[in-house]
């Protein structure tokens, strides 16, 4: 049993265990990676839907210039001046 343990008396599996945990970061980063890779394709899919850019258009923005271009595009309701009229 003396021969499992280190000096600090914690088991040889602990390298076991970090390694174990590395592989998680590294499913973690690829999960992440996926999910970008999915909200750009999204994003494109939409704008391309309103046919105002080019793919290779879309092809060369950041995510984030893509996100902002879609709610420009699909959340930006047109200012309305209110009309009055006035009732005698």
């Amino acid at each position: 049993m003396k021969n499992l343990q280190s000096l600090h008396g914690k088991s040889i599996f602990l390298g076991y265990d970090m390694v174990k945990r590395s592989f998680g970061v590294m499913a973690m980063k690829g999960n992440l990676k996926k999910a970008l890779e999915l909200q750009r394709d999204y994003y494109i899919d939409k704008l391309l839907l309103i046919g105002v850019y080019d793919s290779m258009i879309l092809d060369g923005m950041t995510i984030t210039e893509l996100k902002n271009e879609y709610h420009y595009f699909y959340y930006d309701v047109p200012s309305k001046k209110p009309s009055f009229s006035r009732r005698n």
